[in-house]
């Protein structure tokens, strides 16, 4: 299942890793790579390409300095975070759809943020809360979200 989603990687050189995750999350994406959770966590193949193009999209924006420094927005009051935050995962998701689309000749049957759109302030509000009990930085709590073992 995951030689299409490798195949992408390695196409667009974009550094990945698969790992496993600590939290409910397909993938994570930081200035040098992009995690991308186990194929087994995936329900299809679809699934697991739509993510990893959402997380390629988040990938190519942090390259491009597009994206604010979240060192920064983790600093902000939660309102200014969540504004910040939801306009990036709207990008990727416009992004993956737009290349989804492009590899498949359809859209797929609910995008992730559809699917929870109700949950998404209060995953977010949890991200936020969890972070600021953190001791350390930014990248040091999503490297705290993976599973080393």
């Amino acid at each position: 299942m995951f030689d299409k989603v490798k195949n992408l990687f390695e196409t667009l050189n974009v550094p990945y890793e698969v790992v496993n995750f600590r939290v409910n999350a397909g993938g994570i994406t930081t200035l040098e790579k992009v995690y991308i959770g186990n194929p087994q966590w995936y329900h299809t193949e679809e699934y697991m390409m739509f993510v990893a193009l959402h997380e390629i999209g988040h990938y190519k924006r942090l390259q491009s300095g597009k994206v604010p420094d979240m060192e920064l927005v983790v600093k902000e009051p939660f309102e200014k975070f969540f504004e910040i935050v939801l306009k990036e995962e709207k990008i990727a998701e416009r992004y993956s759809e737009y290349c989804y689309r492009k590899i498949y000749g359809k859209l797929p049957e609910k995008s992730p943020l559809e699917n929870r759109p109700e949950g998404v302030e209060r995953l977010y509000r949890e991200a936020y809360n969890t972070f600021h009990s953190f001791k350390g930085t930014y990248l040091e709590f999503i490297h705290s979200l993976i599973d080393k073992n």
